[in-house]
């Protein structure tokens, strides 16, 4: 029910056009210095990206949210291990975003971090369909390499997932006035989403096998949701889709509604204050 009060009231918001004086509008008009024959919109396609990426991030929302949904109605799977898997998926996409969408990049860094971007995808591609073959040979990446170049510019490295990940927390107290975490602890908040998926032995026996008594005898594990996992997601959840969605809204230069501020605060004070019980 949070997540869907949470998603109600965004709703609308970010589907709209930049404002006249806003960080996008200006990248747009910048954008004929960049634009190329391969790429004659680059910060139209950046944008473009940046959609896709908060698209998807919402599609992920959804299956949980109607996961959880579904379990407390007593239908369908339980989701256990789930909740993490699809947190973190999340959170992924939405710090890809933010590194993408930040609002006091210039438009030269925009668009070096967006072509950052694609040099991996390319070269991800490459590995896949021609495994072994020097990435000197890919015509993909030399035609990249020479928008590069045309607009003299040195591509940043992107970073690692857990990076960018802390980077997204470490924006939360940006638009939350009393969070105070840091990019170390939001590292440390999606190596713990990654526990799950990767079946670490401490995540798994310790949180998703709380022990029990069965009746009366000794101590049993059994494979259930734990209350301090579900909070641990919730609070990552809410800390990471409203620091997105409120940088992708400077980005636009869109104002945030008080009342969408309101409930996305009380959502994330909620979580916060469960999972430290």
């Amino acid at each position: 029910m949070m997540m869907e009060a949470f998603s109600q009231v965004w709703a609308g918001r970010l589907g709209g056009g930049p404002q006249s004086d806003s960080p996008l509008a200006k990248d747009r008009e910048a954008e004929e210095r960049f634009s190329t024959t391969r790429r004659p919109m680059p910060l139209g396609q950046a944008w473009t990206y940046a959609q896709t990426l908060g698209q998807v991030a919402h599609d992920h929302e959804q299956i949980l949210r109607e996961a959880l949904q579904r379990s407390a109605n007593h239908e369908g799977a339980r989701p256990v291990s789930t909740i993490d898997t699809l947190t973190r998926v999340i959170v992924e996409l939405l710090a890809r975003q933010v590194w993408l969408t930040d609002p006091a990049l210039t438009t030269e860094e925009r668009f070096g971090r967006m072509l950052a971007l694609e040099r991996d995808a390319v070269k991800s591609e490459w590995r896949i369909t021609n495994p072994g073959e020097a990435h000197e040979v890919n015509p993909s990446l030399a035609a990249l390499e020479t928008d590069a170049e045309r607009c003299d510019l040195v591509l940043p490295r992107v970073p690692e997932k857990t990076q960018l990940a802390g980077a997204l927390f470490e924006r939360a107290p940006l638009y939350v006035p009393e969070a105070t975490i840091t990019s170390r602890i939001g590292e440390m908040m999606y190596r713990l989403l990654s526990g799950a998926i990767h079946g670490d032995v401490a995540h798994l026996l310790g949180v998703l096998l709380p022990t029990g008594e069965f009746n009366g005898e000794k101590a049993v594990c059994t494979y259930s949701l734990s209350a301090s996992m579900l909070w641990r997601a919730a609070a990552c959840f809410f800390l990471a889709t409203f620091a997105a969605r409120s940088t992708y809204a400077d980005w636009l230069g869109i104002d945030v509604p008080d009342e969408t501020k309101r409930l996305s605060l009380h959502h994330i004070r909620l979580s916060t204050r469960r999972l430290g019980t």
